[in-house]
């Protein structure tokens, strides 16, 4: 029994698929064109969960490292269980909590918002 397609086959085959892809079906191509859609909108759902839940651990995290920030400066200046801090650290542990604080905020605000590509045609 010989197994092999016969060459006029492939052929026809094709011709059919090659037809098929240059006449496509309106029904097929709007099947396409909602499933592209509805694509997006999951897609765009799953984005704003999780910006919303990256948001929640940053401000927590943002919000317990100030909370440390703050036990330590008053545990310096009511000098609470003998701690001691030189000037110098001080200065430096707020500045960079300063510093850490503004590039976290900036981060989460342009994650959450990002800036919009302008329309090509000006409007």
């Amino acid at each position: 029994m010989d197994e092999s397609i016969p060459s006029g086959f492939t052929q026809q085959a094709a011709r059919v698929f090659n037809q098929q892809l240059a006449n496509p079906d309106p029904k097929t191509a709007a099947n396409l064109t909602q499933e592209m859609e509805q694509a997006r909108l999951e897609s765009y759902r799953q984005d704003t969960h999780e910006r919303r839940t990256f948001a929640r651990y940053i401000f927590w995290m943002v919000a317990l490292w100030l909370l440390g920030i703050f036990a330590v400066v008053v545990c310096r200046g009511v000098k609470a269980l003998n701690f001691e801090l030189s000037d110098t650290v001080m200065v430096a542990l707020i500045t960079t909590t300063t510093i850490n604080v503004a590039a976290f905020f900036l981060a989460v605000t342009k994650y959450l918002f990002p800036s919009k590509p302008e329309p090509a045609n000006g409007v």
